[in-house]
């Protein structure tokens, strides 16, 4: 069980992040743009990237995990993030034939109920993944609404207590509608990629599905015993 981080968001965050606190926090700036625009993109883009920061899609959620431990999962697997390496797995079967009438026709009725029990069980790990996504997609929702609600007071605090600054309340509401803004455009993104990728999922499945189908059906032309009592004597 672990909680990968997307690097090249990471970055991306990092470089905005030193960007906006230059913007906000140098003496000498001078940028012909409404101030409160400024705040509104600022945050808007931040937050947008914030939000695609955590890879959960190989998270396996208990139904005892809320969300603090979910957070414990994010500082634990943040120790080892620069030397974590997926592992991939793969899986081999083997599969024997036999000659024979009687143990072939066996075999291929084993085959074709393997491969609906198979079908089913992959439905039911789909929607388990699925509930399982939903969940630590609501979880990453929630830290960064968090996260950036944080950013958004405490660095209008910051600029109030710096003496060639003022604390603008209206820059702090400026910050929330981006953060708003940002959060509703990365959650429908999001979505879009996945159903892009669901439906993706279940045109490849279908398609194997049907090509199995069809390799069972020539199997059991092909691989039948030239007997004597397949024939009709006229």
């Amino acid at each position: 069980m672990s909680i990968l981080f997307r690097r090249f968001p990471l970055m991306l965050v990092l470089i905005h992040t030193l960007i906006l606190s230059y913007l906000g926090f140098a003496k000498d700036v001078n940028i012909h743009v409404w101030d409160k625009l400024l705040h509104f993109f600022g945050f808007a883009i931040l937050t947008f990237l914030v939000h695609f920061v955590l890879d959960c899609e190989d998270e396996k959620l208990d139904d005892n995990d809320n969300f603090w431990t979910w957070i414990k999962r994010i500082l634990m697997s943040a120790v080892g993030f620069w030397s974590r390496k997926k592992n991939y797995v793969n899986n081999e079967v083997m599969v024997n034939e036999n000659q024979t009438e009687n143990v072939f026709r066996i075999q291929v009725e084993e085959e074709v109920i393997d491969s609906l029990s198979d079908i089913n069980l992959n439905e039911i790990n789909q929607n388990t993944n699925i509930e399982n996504e939903n969940r630590w997609k609501k979880y990453n929702i929630y830290l960064t609404i968090g996260v950036m609600v944080f950013l958004s007071i405490f660095s209008e605090v910051v600029q109030g207590m710096l003496p060639y600054r003022e604390f603008d309340l209206y820059d702090i509401l400026a910050n929330l509608l981006g953060l708003i803004f940002g959060l509703l455009a990365a959650i429908l993104c999001e979505s879009l990629y996945n159903y892009y990728l669901r439906k993706k999922s279940s045109e490849t499945h279908s398609l194997l599905h049907t090509s199995n189908r069809n390799s069972l059906v020539l199997d059991s032309v092909v691989n039948l015993p030239l007997n004597h009592d397949y024939y009709i004597e006229v």
